[in-house]
């Protein structure tokens, strides 16, 4: 195997600099591979439970890909914890080994081999633990230029990212010349990194305290202090997730995450501090939320270590991927716009209940402007969740919501239930002829594919193709959520009135969600009276 001195990595002595001072007794992962110094010391898996040590060690975060890589099960832990052989290591472990010999690191978490794939319990219990394995890690190893666990990080670089020399013409000075290197433009498909698509990798590099990015371009340093690229460029972290997101290639996330993640505050009984964190929860939906999942299931834990941060500095309890505080609030999320015109379907497994962003395998945004400008229109009668393993922040089978509110009927209509920007709203209550009832800037925001069920005449979503292709219209309710008002500092000064659009559910007396629309006023809810409405 090559010589680890032969690639290029950022000056050893930079890192240690940064890694000396933790020196924190912390508790340890429950299960480490262990390694020693040398190439042919042995390597294993090792327990510590309820160990705690100022021994370090360091995290992996990496894409699964299609090859799945080498995983712990029932069948082989008792081989794991014996020796694993360094020839059944895939490529990206044997590299992050490397890394951790030469930073003098003899202990190393992985997922697929320190959480025992086919045990559910063990996988709740250590998946809820990630938080803190992340986040105590002395380091993580970001390997975001391997595809999947066969192709190593370590590699010879492609020759478009190696700094290339340029001679300036100068008749004063002939022999000037420049050295410059390529950056990538992390918003086109050629540049992006598959890891940075990830759901799983998005949470782990957002709880990492110091973390070194493996790029196809090169090598980042990111921590508390900053950010150092191995060509020199640093940059001020002033809120650690975001600086972090920022050089891993995902979109700008603002809001000061260290405050948020990686201190020890408590609940805050200031409602402007509370506001604040909502809304930055909300920035962080979505920023994760169109990141990549093997399992749509996954899409509820792959966000609970990130939620377990926040859950300390907020009273009232965790909704599925919701806070109950200013829940209507909440309510309000919005499907991004997708690449292209067609809608994603529906999972075929349950994930949430469809009031909750995570019911949707899409990128998601919330509408409103801001807490403080916004007035519900609905009271709360009940709120809940139901989950049935051992991580509370993780999957949950069912949930529901009641809430009182005005409610109205409406017909919705679309050609080709396919494309988003076909559908529309129609009143057929006051004239002979329909009439679309949205105007201009009014958006039907439809959640995903929807259909109609031809034996009751309901809408719903869709999960397959068979049922997406059929021309759509049928009844379904409104039911008026909250408005919106503009800062007095905005031009218009028009207000927004948040619609939830709900069809029947298979239990006639349950609705479920299909879209959002947001109106310049309530003219729908003229003479309207509230009703209670049970959504699941």
């Amino acid at each position: 195997m090559p010589e680890i001195d032969k690639f290029e990595m950022p000056p050893v002595a930079v890192v240690r600099l940064h890694l000396e001072p933790v020196l924190q007794e912390l508790s340890l992962p429950v299960r480490l591979l262990s390694f020693g110094e040398e190439p042919d010391n042995q390597i294993k898996l090792v327990t510590s439970v309820g160990s705690t040590s100022q021994k370090p060690y360091a995290a992996l975060s990496h894409c699964w890909g299609k090859h799945q890589p080498l995983r712990t099960t029932t069948s082989n832990i008792s081989q794991m914890m014996q020796e694993i052989e360094w020839s059944i290591l895939p490529a990206v472990f044997q590299d992050a080994i490397k890394v951790c010999r030469r930073l003098d690191i003899k202990l190393l978490w992985i997922d697929s081999l320190c959480i025992i794939q086919d045990d559910t319990r063990d996988w709740e219990v250590e998946s809820a633990q990630m938080a803190n394995y992340y986040e105590h890690a002395r380091i993580t190893i970001y390997a975001a230029s391997s595809v999947d666990s066969s192709q190593p990080f370590l590699r010879d670089r492609a020759k478009r990212w190696l700094p290339r020399r340029f001679e300036l013409l100068d008749a004063a000075n002939p022999q000037y010349s420049i050295i410059a290197r390529e950056y990538p433009r992390y918003e086109m498909p050629e540049d992006s990194e598959r890891l940075n698509t990830r759901a799983w990798a998005w949470q782990e590099a957002v709880l990492s305290t110091r973390i070194i990015v493996y790029g196809q371009s090169g090598i980042t340093w990111v921590c508390k202090s900053g950010t150092t690229a191995e060509d020199g460029t640093t940059g001020q972290r002033t809120d650690g997730a975001s600086m972090a997101l920022g050089v891993l290639g995902a979109a700008g996330t603002p809001g000061t995450w260290e405050s948020i993640i990686h201190s020890p505050v408590l609940a805050s009984e200031n409602e402007e501090d509370t506001q604040a964190l909502v809304e930055s929860w909300w920035r962080l939906i979505r920023s994760f939320s169109n990141r990549a999942l093997a399992y749509p299931t996954d899409r509820l834990p792959a966000m609970s270590g990130v939620a377990s941060r926040i859950k300390p500095r907020l009273s009232g309890g965790y909704l599925a991927g919701l806070w109950r505080k200013h829940l209507v609030e909440s309510l309000c999320w919005i499907r991004a716009p997708p690449e292209v015109d067609e809608l994603p379907y529906a999972s075929t497994e349950y994930v949430a209940p469809s009031w909750s962003w995570a019911s949707i395998t899409s990128g998601v945004y919330h509408g409103p402007s801001s807490i403080k400008n916004f007035v519900s229109k609905v009271d709360i009668l009940e709120a809940s969740c139901f989950v049935p393993g051992l991580n509370e922040l993780g999957k949950v089978s069912s949930g529901q919501l009641v809430l009182k509110g005005k409610t109205t009927k409406i017909f919705l209509t679309n050609k080709n239930p396919l494309i988003w920007v076909g559908y529309h709203l129609e009143d057929r209550k006051h004239s002979s002829r329909s009439q679309d009832v949205t105007r201009d800037g009014e958006l039907v925001h439809i959640d995903c594919v929807l259909t109609m069920i031809s034996k009751n005449h309901r809408i719903c979503r869709a999960q397959d193709d068979k049922q997406g292709r059929r021309r759509l219209s049928g009844m379904i309710c409104a039911l008026l959520l909250g408005e919106d008002y503009p800062p007095k500092e905005s031009d218009d000064g028009k207000r927004t009135e948040y619609v939830m659009l709900l069809g029947q559910s298979e239990d006639e007396e349950a609705f479920h969600r299909l879209g959002i629309v947001a109106m310049n006023d309530d003219r729908l809810f003229q003479g309207a009276k509230e009703e209670l409405v049970r959504i699941v």
